[in-house]
């Protein structure tokens, strides 16, 4: 019997302003980061990550994380693929050298390149994939060129195949992804698919499929509340643990890591003066609890508001600030039909990607669009409240209005 335990991780998206509308806040994709190396260090595991190590991929960018990993990497043996963040540097109309080029000839890592590849760990074949910008035709061309090497390679199946490309079964709609647990099934005992930052394992056709999730939230869109507080459920990495016996067969046991060096994250709406006193109420428990955390970053709540509170914005300013909390404070419209009913759907159903649509800013004759969608979106109390924001935010991206805010 072979045995083999390794940590599963992918979108790290290293960059000191991950937080793309705040850029006062720093710190965060890093300290995620130091608490999945220092585990891969405390167990002597090696650290397989599939894609999307830095969050830009152009040059500099890289050398301003480049000091940062040959710290963090230090005494770990590590094994990646390329997400399409990495290769999206372009410069002159050319562009750039790979991330993953510029760290091989400027770093002592003991960093291993799995795409287009085959590498063996203490005896189990290890295959990658780069990420693949295109068509699901133009994925299933590479795919298939990359199956024919194997074959010929002498290779029917992988231990392990790890790749960053947005799958079906964790988006649902077509066009938005590139691949389907139907073509990757079979072609590795574990599939390791980065990209899409939801945390969740399955099983298909006798393959076991593996979406590390990321480990750093960039966006309040990814966060999911529970009474206003963060939840991590799609936040940290996984430890695996593979057994091989003498005729082949592969046993594969997984354990999500949710990882501790994050932000608190708060949720606050204040639409009416009754929702004052509650809320203040709520800050300050949520403050007090903030500032006994020994975290790296400071907690930080978002209150959504209208024009009329001013007085209570600055005497929660006054107490964040008392306590090391940061605030990001959106001031919501109160002459628009939109508000109410994005607020609506807000309460209705907690879903993060409702943040996406009352985060936009919309008015004038947008409101009139916008408003009527919704409202017949709505009406329709066959779907399930998730359904509904979906419907939403389809609806709204088709007309241009919003911009996609995954991987």
């Amino acid at each position: 019997m072979n045995n083999l335990s390794f940590i599963a991780t992918a979108d790290w998206h290293l960059w000191p302003f991950i937080w793309r509308n705040l850029s006062h806040l720093r710190g965060d994709s890093e300290a995620s980061v130091v608490e999945v190396t220092a585990r891969a260090i405390e167990t002597q595991r090696p650290v397989i990550c599939a894609g999307d190590i830095m969050d830009h991929g152009e040059e500099g960018a890289v050398a301003r994380e480049l000091k940062f990993l040959n710290q963090a990497l230090v005494g770990v043996n590590f094994f990646y693929v390329v997400g399409n963040h990495e290769e999206s540097g372009f410069a002159g109309g050319e562009k750039n050298p790979r991330w993953l080029e510029v760290i091989e000839a400027n770093s002592n890592l003991n960093a291993t390149h799995l795409g287009g590849t085959v590498t063996f760990i203490d005896g189990f074949a290890f295959g990658g994939l780069d990420y693949v910008r295109g068509s699901q035709a133009v994925f299933a061309q590479e795919l298939e060129t990359y199956r024919t090497a194997l074959t010929a390679g002498g290779i029917n199946k992988l231990d392990v195949l790890v790749l960053h490309q947005p799958i079906k079964e964790l988006l649902g709609f077509d066009g938005a992804y590139q691949t389907t647990q139907q073509q990757l099934a079979g072609l590795a005992h574990l599939v390791i698919i980065g990209d899409i930052h939801v945390s969740r394992t399955w099983e298909h056709e006798g393959t076991t499929f593996l979406s590390p999730g990321s480990t750093v939230y960039n966006d309040w869109a990814e966060i999911t509340f529970e009474a206003s507080r963060s939840c991590p459920a799609d936040l940290g990495y996984w430890e695996v643990r593979m057994d091989k016996d003498t005729a082949g067969r592969v046993a594969i046991d997984t354990t999500r890591v949710t990882t501790g060096n994050q932000r608190v994250f708060f949720d606050l709406s204040v639409l009416t003066p009754e929702a004052e006193v509650d809320a203040m109420k709520a800050f300050t428990a949520f403050g007090v609890e903030a500032f006994a955390n020994n975290i790296p970053c400071p907690a930080l709540a978002r209150v959504r508001y209208h024009a009329e509170h001013t007085t209570f914005i600055a005497e929660l300013q006054r107490l964040a600030s008392s306590v090391g909390v940061e605030l990001d404070l959106r001031p919501v419209h109160t002459n628009t039909a939109i508000s109410a009913e994005l607020e609506t759907l807000r309460q209705a159903d907690g879903a993060n990607i409702t943040d996406v649509v009352i985060a936009r800013h919309v008015d004038g004759e947008k409101d009139k669009t916008l408003s009527k969608t919704i409202s017949e979106i709505l009406a329709d109390e066959t779907q399930r409240p998730d359904l509904i924001l979906e419907r939403v935010v389809a609806e709204i991206q088709a007309g241009g209005e919003l911009q996609n805010a995954g991987g």
